[in-house]
């Protein structure tokens, strides 16, 4: 067969690997122990990629670093402790040769390696530095384990570099496939991203089977007997208490990481209640969270917090106030649920940051339609942290003023809950607000815990009723007395009430018997595109409420 392997320059493939170095008869184990070696090799990329998720799946910032410590310290021990196994595997290293005090700096780089670059690694949407990485982590792997051949052993040893060189590049590509196998998979489904198979995890295990055989090449042993005499076999028995306790870190990490994800979805689902109402659900998917927070920086820029605007109309007036939602759409990430949204800003601190910059687009589009000639009303929705911040009410002003823009034509919007578990805070921030001409609406009103005393003390402008309300209400006679006492109840306070979500024309005309004038929903209109909202006003809005009156005065 020698023919058909001959090789210029070195008569045979046999001859080129030796005199690269790659070719040793000791550099594998026998298969049982090599089928053995592998099977723990993929068990290993299937721990690390667990742990990859549970890192990758948190949101706020504290919790990212708490996982991202324990994962490194679980897969430092875990790669360490596969290539003490690869070294036991050896036919030309024995077990009373083994020290103890050169693997504990291995062990120490492992971990160092693992916690400098996993963040970069699982978060970062910057190829460049996911490379740059990769490099790191791979040299660090490199490091530890030179550590291990050259001062692990009593022995003197040589480096070959070609094979030394392919093992790095080995590692580097390994960690830069799992780290792009990662990311996409997180792209792709709103799901957990480990939808690894087993073929993949045993394909990477057979991947660190051959780069183990490359790093076992790479040092050429010459057995100093002396030394491997004078060696004491207790250093041999703490080296694998060591490894033993290595292995139960690493578990130990994995299960507290698992144990905190119950306590983080809690604290999701406490903190969703602060922005949207009581029938949003539960939080959905964190694996979606946690890719917000990754893209948080490129989503918190202006042109990137577009806005629809729905029409909120008076039915006696014929007022029109236009209420701005906001439409979140990445390059990467599609379209974005925007309760999601700020359920990670409030996570991430960057709650205030966000809502000045919705506000500061809405009243940008009511500047546009004021100098066409449409002074309109448009309500922007904030959390108490931004409205409860030092400096608002003035800042808010000022923004208003510099747009050539009147008090009257902003009104903020507060969830029931948020105005209700704030407290006093809140009643002197909204009386703050009102002195200088800014009103407050409640939304969701009936959805959350509400306080009719606070109620009482609050200058509101409006509360909204909550979609709640409407559910079959046309044949529901309880609800029509709420909300008879709802209109009741803010003809006397002499505010307004407004009902959501009105989508048919038995609820429009329920809603008008029981007194409540002020409708939005679907029936009336639908958001809109900023770019619509003045063609709307013109030409559709009056045609919808021609016809909702006349609905109303055939009911008559």
């Amino acid at each position: 067969m020698d023919q058909y392997l001959s090789w210029p320059g070195f008569g045979s493939l046999p001859g080129l690997l030796a005199a690269l170095g790659l070719a040793r008869p000791d550099a594998l184990p026998p298969p049982l122990q090599l089928a053995a070696f592998w099977l723990a090799a993929s068990f290993t990329v299937y721990a690390a990629q667990r742990l990859a998720e549970y890192v990758s799946l948190s949101v706020d910032q504290a919790s990212r670093r708490v996982f991202e410590s324990f994962a490194s310290v679980g897969m430092g021990c875990l790669i360490w402790a596969l290539s003490m196994a690869a070294v036991y595997l050896r036919a030309d290293i024995h077990l009373h040769e083994w020290t103890l005090l050169p693997a504990l700096p291995a062990l120490v780089v492992m971990v160092l390696s693992c916690r400098l670059s996993l963040s970069t690694l699982l978060t970062s949407g910057n190829w460049p530095r996911r490379i740059l990485a990769s490099l790191a982590m791979a040299a660090g792997i490199l490091l530890a384990y030179t550590i291990l051949a050259t001062n692990g052993f009593s022995t003197t040893s040589t480096v070959n570099e070609v094979p030394l060189a392919l093992a790095f590049v080995a590692v580097a590509g390994l960690v830069i496939l799992r780290s792009w196998r990662h990311h996409g998979l997180r792209l792709r489904s709103a799901a957990s991203p480990h939808a690894d198979t087993w073929i993949e995890w045993v394909a990477c295990g057979g991947v660190i089977v051959a780069l183990q055989w490359l790093l076992a090449i790479s040092f050429d042993y010459r057995q100093n007997l002396q030394a491997a005499a004078a060696s004491p076999l207790g250093d041999s028995a703490a080296l694998l208490i060591v490894g033993i306790f290595a292995g139960a870190m690493a578990l130990e990490q994995f299960l507290n990481i698992r144990a905190d994800r119950g306590r983080q979805h809690l604290i999701h689902r406490g903190l969703s209640m602060i922005r949207s109402s009581a029938d949003s659900g539960v939080v959905q998917a964190d694996a979606r969270l946690a890719l917000i927070a990754d893209y948080l920086h490129e989503l918190l820029r202006p042109e990137r917090l577009a806005l629809h605007f729905q029409p909120i109309v008076n039915l006696r007036s014929e007022a029109v106030h236009l209420e701005a939602l906001l439409r979140l759409e990445h390059p990467r990430l599609g379209r974005i649920n925007p309760e999601k949204f700020f359920l990670v800003c409030e996570l991430r601190g960057k709650t205030q940051q966000a809502d000045r910059l919705i506000v500061l687009n809405a009243l940008e589009h009511a500047r546009h339609w004021h100098a066409g000639g449409q002074a309109l009303t448009v309500h922007v929705n904030i959390a108490p942290v931004t409205l409860m911040a030092s400096g608002f009410a003035d800042w808010l002003e000022a923004e208003i003023a510099q747009r050539g823009l009147g008090p009257q034509h902003v009104r903020l919007e507060l969830t029931e809950h948020a105005i209700t578990a704030n407290g006093l805070c809140m009643t002197r921030c909204v009386g703050e607000l009102h002195a200088r001409g800014i009103q407050v609406v409640m939304d969701d009103f009936g959805a959350g815990f509400s306080s009719l005393g606070l109620l009482a003390n609050l200058p509101l402008a409006s509360i909204k009723c909550d979609r709640l309300f409407l559910r079959d209400v046309a044949n529901d006679v309880k609800r029509q007395i709420l909300l008879r006492h709802v209109a009741a109840m803010a003809h006397e306070l002499n505010i307004s009430a407004t009902v959501e979500g009105v989508e048919t024309e038995d609820e429009l005309r329920s809603v008008a018997r029981c007194g409540i004038d002020t409708i939005q929903g679907y029936l009336f209109a639908r958001p809109l595109p900023a770019a619509d909202v003045a063609h709307w006003l013109v030409h559709i809005g009056p045609e919808r409420l021609r016809a909702m009156r006349a609905i109303l005065a055939s009911d008559a």
